[in-house]
C-alpha cells in the first residue's frame, strides 16, 4: 500500500514496520494536504497516514528519509555486500 504523512498519524516507524510490500509514498505539497485531499486518501484501499514526528522536511527530503526508514526496517541493509561480481 501507499503512505501518507501527517502530524495527525501514528510514527512512520510504527507504520512501515508492518508493511510487506511499499507499494510507494505519497508526499505532500508545501504546506501539507488540504482537508478535502486527506479525506480522499483516508477512503482510499490501501492507503495508510504516517507522521514524521515534530519535523518538517522538504518534499525532496522527505521521500529520501521514509525511503531510507522502510529499507532499514523491511530491507536488505543486513546482508553483506559482495563485490566479486559473476564468476
Amino acid at each position: 500500500g501507499a503512505a501518507f504523512e501527517t502530524s495527525a498519524f501514528r510514527p512512520a516507524r510504527e507504520v512501515l514496520e508492518g508493511i510487506g510490500t511499499l507499494g510507494g509514498l505519497m508526499i505532500g505539497p508545501e504546506g501539507g494536504f488540504s482537508p478535502n485531499e486527506l479525506a480522499w486518501l483516508g477512503n482510499q484501499g490501501h492507503v495508510c497516514g504516517l507522521s514524521l514526528g515534530p519535523r518538517i522536511l522538504k518534499a525532496e527530503t522527505a521521500g529520501i528519509a521514509l525511503l531510507s526508514l522502510y529499507q532499514a526496517l523491511n530491507g536488505d541493509w543486513s546482508k553483506l555486500p559482495d563485490f566479486r561480481g559473476p564468476e
